[in-house]
């Protein structure tokens, strides 16, 4: 991975994502949007962005610990540094990117990248199966959205189900002995052999449980950070409001990361928008500007942090010689 390449892919990326928000505010009529800003309470503002910092505290948390379940454990401050930059890495397709802390770990304390690598997809999985309970809100709350409803069970079958093969060492062993025979491809059997111990062991019944856990905490911050967005906005606080928000957040940040777009970009503000202005009956002006506002702070203020620990952990790296460990 060069660094130009991957320079001009974040370009790219947040070029897009500025596509999309214009989108939006022409789709919201621009003049309806200046005025909704102005009558936004800012005071809000900094328990939105608090709100925020709580999520990804958290998923620090729980990477901080999956570095010491898969037996590769950094002291705090290179720990951070790996797992602050890979939030602008949310920025690459299918947030494929975020394999760059797999590869900043192997210079760290020389972890093979097949050991490092399934902590990053199950990182995604256990934050999908808490975003899938942060959703199930919407099954007595607003059974209305069948589609939505089965749409979100359907994915969370298939990580339950993922769960449950690479819990089978049986399977594992039969497709591993497969693939061994397999011509060009059967030579890195070994180095599947490692994805998977790393996998089993991090999806055993105790991690998979605190790391969901953590999760539901998590990214119900940020559920309730779109929650003070819209009392921010003047809809008036209520039982409804708060689980619309949850619902709305949990299905559309799920719909965006199936949709393997640069941070859901398009996929999860669409769906944002259009869930607001069915649930909470407002106008589409007003449901615009909330997605603009909580996708800043969910989306883009973690990707601008990111970004300056990446590119000052680039200058210090020389990608495609041998780089030195981040501090």
């Amino acid at each position: 991975m060069r660094i130009p390449d991957l320079r001009r892919k974040l370009l790219w990326s947040l070029l897009f994502g500025l596509l999309v928000g214009f989108g939006l505010a022409l789709y919201g009529d621009l003049g309806r949007l200046s005025q909704r800003l102005t009558h936004f309470r800012w005071g809000y503002a900094p328990l939105i962005l608090a709100l925020t910092l709580l999520n990804y505290g958290l998923r620090f948390v729980k990477w901080h610990y999956y570095l010491r379940v898969i037996g590769s454990p950094l002291p705090l401050r290179p720990s951070l540094n790996i797992f602050v930059a890979g939030l602008a890495m949310v920025m690459t397709p299918g947030k494929a990117g975020e394999l760059l802390k797999s590869y900043l770990l192997k210079q760290a304390n020389n972890t093979p990248l097949a050991v490092s690598a399934p902590l990053v997809l199950v990182e995604r999985l256990t934050d999908g199966l808490a975003m899938f309970l942060l959703a199930a809100v919407g099954v007595f709350a607003f059974r209305h959205e069948t589609a939505l409803l089965w749409l979100t069970a359907g994915i969370a079958l298939a990580m339950i189900s993922f769960v449950l093969l690479s819990r089978s060492r049986r399977l594992a062993a039969w497709g591993m002995a497969l693939w061994a025979r397999l011509p060009w491809v059967g030579g890195a059997a070994p180095h599947l052999r490692q994805a998977y111990d790393s996998t089993y062991e991090l999806l055993g019944l105790r991690n998979l449980a605190l790391a969901v856990g953590l999760g539901f905490i998590s990214w119900g911050g940020e559920c309730l950070a779109l929650y003070f967005t819209l009392i921010a906005l003047d809809l008036p606080a209520s039982l409804t409001l708060f689980l619309a928000a949850t619902f709305t957040l949990a299905v559309s940040t799920l719909i965006g990361a199936i949709s393997f777009l640069p941070g859901g970009l398009g996929a999860t503000d669409i769906t944002l928008t259009g869930l607001l202005e069915r649930l909470l009956s407002i106008s589409t002006d007003l449901a615009v500007v909330a997605t603009l506002i909580i996708r800043f702070a969910t989306l883009w203020f973690g990707v601008g942090i990111g970004l300056i620990v990446l590119l000052r952990l680039l200058r210090r790296l020389d990608m495609a010689a041998d780089p030195a460990l981040p501090a």
